[in-house]
């Protein structure tokens, strides 16, 4: 019974690793998702400049 018990005891560190694991890659995503956004309205706001020579004062703001 004691391998049992053991073995389910190595189960449940598994199931709270992976769980530990998904979150972490949930904030990832999370970070992702914010750093996708402010490049896509850098790249907006830069598509349209008519000045060339602005586009690097823009991309120092952001």
């Amino acid at each position: 019974m004691g391998d049992l018990h053991e073995l389910l005891s190595g189960y449940e560190a598994e199931l709270a690793a992976a769980d530990a694991c998904k979150d972490a890659v949930g904030a990832v995503n999370r970070q992702i998702a914010v750093i996708v956004r402010k490049a896509s309205a850098l790249m907006q706001s830069v598509h349209h400049v008519p000045d060339q020579s602005e586009i690097a004062a823009i991309c120092d703001q952001a």
